[in-house]
């Protein structure tokens, strides 16, 4: 993956993104140690590290983008729990055997899954988990991340053996955050490309046409991939070992 790929989108990003569902997040940590020890992987701007900084876990918040890495540095600069990491899901320099619990965050269907995979036994614990949260629409097929390839990795990634859980995650969004979330995704123009302005006038439309009392209603479900004992139920190839 390009680390620059949002780049010029961290602003629409910050603001457009929603962050999980408030069960989704008790239900993570009815599962989990209470000092369980994360690494966000795929961090962005920090929406869900925040949740687990102010929870008092520590985290290891792995982020290649500058933009992004930059936002979650100033957003959480107080807290002392917390790691930032200029690396990537695939090395990502968090010390061997240390984490409880792998999340990534819309993000896994950006790595490279085989080399990841071989991370995750890298830095995990023994009975450490892996979760894949995607905040999807169900009015677009419950397709991970609004994206069908992105939905296929996941299930690859996984291949069926892990637990999946939805959790309701309504928004309800005024236009200028309405356009912000339209407009971060890697496929939408940034300002200064040819189709911007066409796009941002279409934007414009559907939230007039859509819109009630100024707000455009989004019907978001925060679905949670959760493999609970990864090491153990993902093991490694022959081959994968040899080549550590």
């Amino acid at each position: 993956m390009s680390t620059q790929l949002f780049n010029g989108k961290t602003e629409d990003y910050e603001k457009g993104r929603p962050e999980i569902s408030l069960d989704a997040l008790e239900y993570l940590y009815s599962i989990i140690p209470s000092d369980a020890v994360f690494a966000d992987v795929g961090a962005g701007t920090g929406k869900f590290t925040t949740l687990i900084v102010k929870r008092g876990n520590f985290v290891y918040a792995v982020e290649p983008n500058e933009e992004m890495r930059a936002v979650l540095e100033i957003k959480l600069q107080k807290y002392h729990n917390i790691k930032i990491l200029d690396t990537c899901a695939e090395s990502t320099g968090i010390p061997s055997k240390s984490i409880d619990v792998i999340v990534a965050v819309t993000a896994l269907h950006w790595f490279d899954l085989n080399a990841f995979k071989k991370e995750c036994h890298r830095i995990l614990k023994p009975g450490g988990m892996v979760i894949a949260i995607y905040n999807s629409r169900k009015t677009e097929l419950r397709k991970a991340a609004n994206d069908p390839s992105a939905k296929m990795m996941t299930k690859e990634f996984f291949k069926g053996k892990c637990e999946v859980v939805e959790f309701p995650n309504p928004q309800y969004y005024p236009r200028d955050k309405y356009i912000a979330y339209r407009l971060s995704h890697s496929t939408a123009p940034r300002p200064g490309d040819q189709d911007y302005a066409s796009v941002l006038k279409e934007l414009n439309s559907n939230f007039d046409l859509n819109s009630i009392d100024g707000n455009y209603f989004l019907d978001f479900l925060t679905v949670m991939y959760i493999a609970k004992d990864f090491t153990a139920d993902y093991p490694l190839t022959y081959d994968d070992k040899v080549k550590e």
